[in-house]
């Protein structure tokens, strides 16, 4: 059995790929690495599921350390601030609406938007066509099956120079795969909470 992590430890790691950035995140509060959930705010320790690696609560994100490993602590990291910016924080309000709309527009012209749709609206008879989750779900779809689509490229574009910014982008260790889950990740958390 390996040791388990500490925030020490997972600190350690996201300080050597992301530098400083992870530290000032720390002292703005808001990024929180606990060594376990007894160290989490009491009145959400009861909510955390027991394979969660984070959570969010009040404008903070956490790190549950001992349920995180090195190999994961980075993507731990960017779902936090997936689910935590959610796609609209990261494009900002007038590029979100804009792709949500041309995601719209491009069903019926576009095979690949067009199958996304079709997709959504077998696997979620719930949702209204057209309807802001409808088209996230629709958004989340196009990633995952067709990652080189003109409307995902632009979205992983906009995310990067998110990144880039906030100082959490680094070229040489954040893979394509990295980008993708996140922005899904961003997709579907933001979706719950809604």
């Amino acid at each position: 059995r390996k040791r388990a992590e500490t925030k020490e430890t997972i600190t350690d790691v996201l300080k050597q790929e992301f530098g400083n950035n992870v530290v000032n995140a720390q002292k703005r509060g808001l990024l929180n690495i606990v060594n376990d959930v007894s160290e989490l705010p009491t009145e959400i320790q009861s909510s955390i599921q027991p394979n969660a690696v984070g959570a969010y609560h009040k404008g903070q994100s956490y790190i549950i350390a001992n349920r995180v490993s090195r190999d994961t602590a980075r993507r731990t990291l960017l779902h936090e601030v997936g689910e935590h910016h959610g796609l609209e924080g990261m494009l900002g309000k007038a590029m979100y609406k804009q792709v949500l709309r041309q995601v719209n527009q491009l069903n019926k012209m576009d095979p690949v938007v067009t199958a996304a749709h079709d997709h959504v609206t077998k696997l979620y008879p719930e949702l209204k066509p057209g309807s802001e989750a409808y088209l996230r779900e629709v958004l989340a779809r196009i990633g995952e099956t067709a990652p080189q689509n003109t409307i995902w490229r632009r979205v992983v574009a906009a995310v990067k120079t998110f990144l880039t910014k906030a100082g959490l982008y680094n070229p040489n260790n954040m893979t394509a795969a990295d980008i993708q889950d996140m922005i899904l990740h961003s997709l579907r958390t933001t979706l719950k909470q809604k």
